[in-house]
């Protein structure tokens, strides 16, 4: 980047500023005619009564009079569309400017090496490519024609003065000199000052990043009163540099008033006795103070452009101290004419290593892995071997010696090819807020798939055209940014097999397979293709053999019967209430005439009750045991609700004393038989159901649809999971393990039968990971990692302490199978504990001196 802002300009925009130089130019004649036009006006159409000659045609003084008031209608309408033209044309620029400056830095950050950012916290990065560059905006588009149009501004009037009296002219300008040589010593401490404040917003940007990272920390030992402190302390330095600034600032406006002021004054004193003494019309006069009037905003906007300038200038440099590594990672297009692969071997070829003080941590480091090998990297320093990791990844730099992949040096080799060919898995993985599948295949996002232009809408035409006049990517995030080639299949089908094949590969596809049995279907969002596969393969479960095995496993859905595993309110209308709303949804039937009505009719309303005393008895008797604020038990959690416990704990030891008709009514609807027992809804009673289900109203049955989602065989219900939505019901025992097993094979079975496997890995590659993968476990976190590195099939594999949270003899088992799955890659394992997994593998030991092998 431009070692200056004025640098920085010029390169980037230059050309637009220019266009706004050339309207500037026009509007400078319109300004001088509408300057001299009110004078034409006084002394030649109103303090006259003869008629006018014009262009060959006289004119009496009333006509001439409203001549010139249109021509000066027209004058101050041109000046104003050129205004109004130029300062968009300025906004534009501005805009622009500012949008590419932070691609810019965005770009740097993205090919800084980490270290270049090791002791500046996010939120210090975050506030300079923010609010920072937000004030170059304005000033970016005032550059040139700011200066431009309101010098040649000042200059024009100044010129219509000196033509109306020399006298006044020098009167006009007599205060300049001042203002010159007094502004700029006030604007040096100025920016002295707004160098302090920018240094203290970044500090406190750096505690409330600290705070929230920290936050548990602060919590958990109790210590806000002293981050507090340190918020107060550092407001207080803000408030004292801002106040300091004011005091400057509205220094300089009372001295830069008092300056402008002082020539008005010489003008009556001076122009007055000149218009007495018969040697200036009255007209000339009024001109004269007219234009200086118009003259003091341009003065007053140069001094501004002034203080801006120096303000920027100060902004700039100090954008570029975190932005200007002294090593950048040197990117290649892939759609270069520059090879794309790397050879799999690799040789270290006399390497130095040092630490962020300086002190050297590896010295003439040398050993070659053969192509496609299997080697184990030693080192009892956890920094060293992540430095080594970093340096062979080209994200960090040697102090001296070299690295060679093949004959290639890394020196000589883009970031695009060392990506593209060599994968990483080290022990502390970061997830993006995103899904598990766009996590996952995160690194075959390069470039997006071709689009054809003619496709491309009209908004999408113009967000492509601002982004390359702001030097901008032109590519959108919203296309489909899969390279399918990297992982060597051609379209989103044959990269599901891949991905299957690597989730069996390491040993996570059952895992996989079972969290997306769990996940749910929005669907609203999900494709009409994806819903009639899910559809179709759902009746297939029927045809099959395992289908009596299903039978007792699976309380299947029927419209002619029970199901023990929802509510009585869900088994009433068929369909599934929210479970966030279930208590507010039953609460509010209860309290519904036509419902009630229904359940009188079919003589449900009596036994409801009885079976509400019977559940409200059993709380009673347990609350009785655990007291009032005792923890609900597992199966009893619906019915946890602060109102709920106060009624129940007031009946406490008061036999036959029961809550309100309404709460029972509300505890029976609420029952589910497979959480408490059958014996509170008899099958007697629950065919009286089945039979109320059946013979509803259309006005109840509406009333029902609003509150439950129902059960249809032939759509997808976003309330039951995907597992309950393939089998149509819900599991029996799902807490037998043995049967849970037993189930999900079958389903494993079915779907691979039907091929439909992907509508499970699309549930779960669309759970969400969280920020900083907060909604993941620490080992999920490895696995996508690991899946991430190998669905590119890359030529080389560094897995860094990658290993950790498997036993040994899973290790063993997962190299083996990655070895299997990728025969030709070549596998250096970066670890600080010295143990072999196989006979073939090459062990190096490094140390501060240097590496030696140690065996085999």
């Amino acid at each position: 980047m431009e070692s200056s802002i004025g640098k920085y300009i010029v390169r980037y925009s230059l050309r637009e500023q220019l266009r706004i130089t050339f309207l500037t130019v026009i509007f400078f004649p319109v300004l001088y005619l509408s300057l001299e036009l009110p004078k034409i006006i006084i002394n030649g159409a109103i303090d006259t009564s003869k008629i006018i000659e014009v262009y060959g045609r006289g004119l009496l003084p009333t006509e001439y009079l409203l001549l010139l008031c249109g021509l000066l209608l027209m004058t101050v309408l041109i000046g104003g569309l050129l205004k109004m033209r130029i300062n968009t044309c300025k906004g534009i620029i501005g805009e622009r400017m500012v949008r590419r400056l932070r691609y810019q830095l965005l770009a740097r950050l993205l090919s800084s090496p980490p270290s270049q950012f090791k002791g500046v916290s996010q939120g210090e990065i975050i506030a300079t490519v923010t609010s920072e560059t937000e004030p170059l905006a304005g000033f970016i588009g005032n550059s040139l024609a700011q200066p431009l149009f309101q010098g040649g501004t000042m200059l024009t009037i100044l010129v219509f003065m000196f033509m109306q009296n020399p006298v006044l002219g020098f009167v006009g300008i007599s205060m300049i000199p001042l203002q010159v040589y007094i502004i700029p010593k006030m604007q040096k401490r100025l920016n002295r000052l707004k160098i302090e404040r920018v240094e203290q917003v970044r500090l406190l940007a750096t505690q409330i990043g600290e705070s929230v990272d920290g936050s548990r920390e602060i919590l958990v030992y109790g210590t806000q009163n002293y981050h507090l402190a340190q918020f107060s302390k550092t407001l207080g330095l803000l408030f004292k540099i801002r106040f300091k600034i004011f005091k400057q600032k509205f220094l300089m406006k009372f001295i830069n008033n008092l300056l402008n002021q002082l020539p008005p004054i010489l003008f009556y004193v001076v122009g007055g006795i000149l218009v007495i003494n018969g040697e200036l019309t009255i007209g000339a006069l009024v001109a004269i103070l007219t234009a200086y009037k118009d003259l003091v905003p341009p003065w007053k906007e140069l001094l501004d452009y002034y203080q801006q300038y120096q303000d920027v200038k100060v902004r700039y440099s100090k954008i570029l101290e975190n932005f200007n590594p002294s090593h950048f990672i040197r990117h290649v297009k892939l759609d270069s004419d520059e090879d794309s692969n790397i050879e799999n071997s690799i040789k270290i070829d006399s390497l130095y290593l040092k630490n962020d003080y300086g002190d050297y941590i590896g010295k003439n480091i040398n050993f070659t892995v053969a192509a496609g090998g299997f080697t184990s990297i030693y080192s009892k320093s956890t920094f060293l071997l992540n430095k080594l990791a970093q340096i062979m990844l080209q994200v960090e730099f040697p102090s001296s010696g070299n690295i060679y992949y093949g004959t290639e040096s890394i020196k000589q080799v883009s970031n695009q090819r060392i990506t593209g060919n060599i994968s990483y898995v080290g022990p502390e993985p970061f997830l993006f807020d995103a899904t598990i599948l766009q996590n996952i295949n995160y690194s075959l996002r390069r470039i997006p798939l071709k689009e054809n232009i003619l496709e491309l809408n009209e908004e999408q035409l113009e967000e492509r055209y601002e982004a390359k006049a702001s030097g901008n990517s032109i590519f959108s995030a919203n296309d489909i940014w899969n390279n399918f080639s990297m992982a060597g299949v051609k379209d989103w089908y044959e990269l599901n097999n891949w991905l299957q094949e690597v989730m069996t590969a390491i040993g996570t596809r059952r895992t996989v397979f079972e969290l997306g049995l769990k996940g749910y279907f929005d669907s609203q969002e999900t494709h009409v293709l994806i819903a009639e596969k899910f559809i179709n393969t759902r009746a297939n479960f029927s045809d099959q053999p395992q289908s009596l095995t299903l039978s007792k496993l699976v309380d299947g859905f029927s419209i002619h019967k029970y199901n023990g595993s929802l509510s009585v309110i869900e088994n009433i209308a068929y369909g599934l209430v929210n479970k966030n709303q279930e208590l507010a949804v039953i609460s509010s039937l209860t309290k519904d005439k036509s419902f009630i009505a229904s359940l009188q009719e079919c003589n449900l309303y009596i036994p409801l009750q009885e079976i509400g005393k019977k559940v409200s008895q059993y709380q009673i008797e347990k609350l009785g045991r655990i007291g009032p604020e005792g923890e609900i038990f597992a199966h009893l959690k619906q019915y946890d609700q602060q109102c709920t416990r106060e009624q129940l704990g007031r009946c406490i030891d008061r036999p036959g004393h029961l809550p309100s008709c309404e709460l029972l009514l509300e505890m029976a609807l609420n029952v589910r038989t497979s959480l408490l027992d059958e014996s509170f809804i008899s099958s007697k009673l629950q065919a009286k159901i089945v039979a109320l289900r059946q013979s509803l109203d259309s006005d109840t049955k509406q009333l029902l649809r609003r509150y439950a989602e129902p059960l249809c065989r032939e759509k997808i219900n976003s309330r039951l999971n995907v597992l309950e939505n393939l089998v149509w019901g819900t599991e029996i025992a799902p807490n037998d393990k043995h049967k849970h097993d037993k189930l999900v094979s079958i389903v494993d079975e079915v779907l691979i039968k039907n091929n439909a496997e992907s509508l499970v890995l699309i549930t779960t590659g669309l759970s969400p990971v969280g920020i900083r993968g907060a909604h993941t476990s620490a080992s999920a976190k490895l696995n996508i990692q690991l899946i991430r590195a190998l669905i590119k099939r890359p030529k080389i594999l560094i897995l860094h302490e990658a290993l950790k949270h498997r036993t040994y003899k899973e290790q063993c088992g997962l190299i083996k199978n990655i070895r299997r799955l990728l025969p030709n890659m070549t596998i250096v394992m970066l670890r600080t504990t010295q143990d072999n997994l196989f006979e073939d593998e090459q062990a190096l030991m490094i140390n501060k001196i240097g590496a030696m092998v140690v065996s085999r």
